[in-house]
């Protein structure tokens, strides 16, 4: 989806409950008996970050007249929803920025078989508890930690049983090929450290697709987790520029698709 504006426009750095409230709205909008807002567990669409190739960073804005992302779900109810609520209302507002959409087009799904390289178009953010001082914590997790696979893991296959039903079989594992950034991001209150990069996804051709329509990892629907097949060879740093987000802190706890 491509966003437009005839003035300067000054994003949060930290967008992505704005442009996560934003997307809730047109959807609600059309489909109120969607419950998106009740569900408490998953909401089952993601976002990517906010691509631009010309913006600037001032103080904690982005300061862009336009920009694009991505949105994906398995639900082809939410994403018919969310394309009409677009249509029936094109103004975008993200915080105090306002955008108009100025196009929205359908991407084709790429054939997903048992082996795929994937590439982040928004971090990863994968969780565990720990106890610190006699009290439990939510911890995020770095691809250097193995208890990152394991939970990435055992995070799709509930997200699939929860959509579907049933499973198509537990087989999945990612190969880390390389990261490309850790991002440190804040949803309204709370830090997330994530993690983007390029890496092979095996398993069940289901098990990946769904990873692809919904989101690896998860808050996928505050705008992590979403990726992009990529051929094995390719080389990261060919996309327009994704607006940065500030340094990362090591320790710190914390269907279909349509481009933007």
């Amino acid at each position: 989806m491509n966003l437009r504006s005839e003035s300067v426009q000054e994003v949060p750095i930290n967008y992505n409950y704005a442009v996560a409230s934003a997307i809730y709205r047109r959807i609600m909008s059309v489909r109120p008996e969607l419950g998106l807002h009740s569900r408490r567990d998953f909401k089952f669409f993601t976002f990517s970050r906010l691509l631009s190739k010309d913006y600037e960073v001032k103080g904690d804005k982005l300061r862009m007249r336009g920009c694009h992302f991505f949105f994906s779900s398995p639900d082809a109810e939410i994403v018919s929803a969310f394309v009409e609520g677009i249509l029936e209302e094109p103004e975008f507002r993200i915080a105090g920025a306002n955008f108009v959409v100025e196009r929205v087009e359908a991407l084709r799904t790429p054939k997903i078989e048992s082996e795929v390289t994937f590439e982040t178009l928004s971090p990863i953010v994968v969780r565990t508890v720990v106890e610190i001082e006699g009290r439990r914590r939510t911890w995020d997790l770095y691809p250097s930690e193995r208890k990152f696979y394991e939970n990435l893991r055992r995070n799709l296959l509930r997200k699939y049983e929860a959509f579907y039903g049933e499973l198509p079989g537990d087989e999945f594992e990612i190969e880390v090929l390389e990261v490309t950034k850790l991002p440190r991001v804040r949803v309204k209150n709370t830090w997330h450290r994530s993690t983007m990069m390029r890496f092979v996804a095996r398993g069940e051709p289901p098990l990946l697709k769904f990873g692809y329509e919904a989101g690896f990892g998860e808050k996928n629907a505050m705008g992590f987790g979403m990726v992009e097949v990529v051929k094995p060879d390719v080389k990261t740093g060919r996309k327009p520029k994704s607006p940065p987000r500030r340094p990362s802190h090591e320790g710190a706890p914390t269907s279909r698709r349509r481009p933007a």
